[in-house]
């Protein structure tokens, strides 16, 4: 084969949409919506498909107009995002996140196929990148920063490179049903000893009834303050502030 024609997809579900499934709550989508807008740097986790439909419903609630660089070879740009940039690597594809770093994308979306690319990512977050949204398999959010720790462990105190280029950590799973929950947001923390651990913001509890509901923990959170710099405050009852 020489070449591969595909047609964009145009329809895709938006985090609003999500709501009305019962994926996420309203509190849940404020605060992603808000850390959309201000562009801060997103880690999704979670299973494979749990990873590909959140980050595709977080991806499709980007503006359309806004200049984004997608590396992924699952997800692809509705028909109306002219300025969006595919990029479809083969095998492990060196300087990819340098090159798109170069093009000045407003966001940088990494699927969980390419997670590889991880260290130069946060690497490049490191230096002040912002508009971040990358993808890890894991089975937790401690697990899913775990992970990243390992991925970055070349590029100095990986600890410390994780908790300061990350912002939020979403975390989705598929349950027995079938059915995409999102069962936690959490903001990263680096002890002082190098220990990293997710530090739970706004989390889905499992009833008895197989219903579970969702609650917002009320610990004090750096994000809340970040989101306020960034002109996209949130009420104190679901974010509060550090």
């Amino acid at each position: 084969m020489c070449v591969a024609i595909r047609r964009p997809v145009a329809i895709g579900k938006t985090i609003e949409d999500l709501v009305d499934e019962q994926v996420l709550s309203a509190e849940m989508r404020q605060v992603l919506e808000a850390c959309v807008a201000s562009r801060q740097n997103i880690l999704v986790s979670g299973d494979r498909a749990a990873c590909d439909s959140l980050l595709r419903s977080i991806l499709w609630s980007v503006d359309r107009v806004a200049r984004v660089a997608l590396v992924s070879g699952s997800i692809t740009p509705p028909a109306s995002a002219t300025s969006w940039l595919k990029l479809q690597p083969e095998g492990q594809a060196t300087d990819l996140v340098a090159a798109a770093v170069a093009m000045q994308p407003e966001y940088l979306v990494i699927d969980a196929g390419h997670a590889f690319l991880s260290g130069d990512v946060l690497g490049e977050c490191n230096l002040g990148l912002s508009g971040v949204i990358l993808s890890v398999v894991a089975r937790s959010t401690n697990e899913a920063l775990h992970r990243l720790q390992g991925l970055t462990s070349a590029h100095g105190s990986a600890a410390d490179l994780v908790a300061s280029s990350i912002d939020v950590v979403v975390h989705a799973s598929v349950l027995p049903d079938g059915a995409l929950k999102v069962v936690e947001i959490a903001e990263p923390k680096a002890s002082l000893d190098g220990q990293l651990s997710a530090h739970a913001l706004l989390t889905w509890i499992p009833g008895d009834d197989g219903a579970g509901s969702f609650t917002t923990t009320g610990a004090h959170s750096t994000l809340a303050t970040k989101l306020s710099q960034a002109g996209s405050a949130l009420p104190p009852e679901i974010l509060n502030r550090q």
